[in-house]
Order: C-alpha cells, then sequence, then structure tokens
C-alpha cells in the first residue's frame, strides 16, 4: 500500500492552532495515531528548527520512514504504509 503524501495527514486548524500555542491537548494530534478506519497509522511532530526527522523502531533500532516535513514550519509527518499496530519509537531530529 503506497503511503499517503504528508499534507494528506495534516488538519489545518489543529496544525495552526498547535503553532500559535491554542491546541488545548496536542498530544491527541502529535504522536502516532490511527488515520482511518483503515487503521492506517500515521506519526506527526511539531519540531520547529528540525531540517530532518527520521522514524526509528524502538525495539529493533531500524529506520522505518523519514518524516515528510508538511506545509508549516516544523510539522513533519507520514504514513507507515503496512503497519497498523503502534510501536515504540524514537525520532531522530537533525
Amino acid at each position: 500500500m503506497p503511503k499517503k503524501p504528508a499534507n494528506l495527514c495534516y488538519d489545518r486548524a489543529a496544525v495552526s492552532a498547535i503553532a500559535t500555542g491554542r491546541f488545548l491537548n496536542a498530544f491527541s494530534y502529535l504522536g502516532m495515531h490511527s488515520l482511518d478506519e483503515s487503521s492506517t497509522l500515521v506519526v506527526r511532530a511539531f519540531l520547529p528548527g528540525a531540517d530532518r526527522v527520521t522514524l526509528i523502531d524502538k525495539k529493533s533500532g531500524k529506520v522505518v520512514c523519514l518524516l515528510e516535513p508538511g506545509n508549516e514550519q516544523g510539522f513533519f509527518a507520514n504514513t507507515l504504509g503496512r503497519r497498523r499496530k503502534p510501536f515504540a519509537y524514537l525520532l531522530r531530529v537533525e
């Protein structure tokens, strides 16, 4: 299953509210979540100043994917293809 473009992983209102400090529960949107009924996983991060963000499986240490930069400065996201169950992860921020 091909990954969805990163801009499809974003809700513009949520991104704007997070960037301006007006989102009451940012972690309900940021991090790893199911994107839709198909259980497609998405990982979103707000990391101002980052140029590149890599998602790493914490258990195996393997790179899962790069998070793609969004339209707003500091936002990164990507869907995780065939993975359907949440897992522990690390973000490598450059």
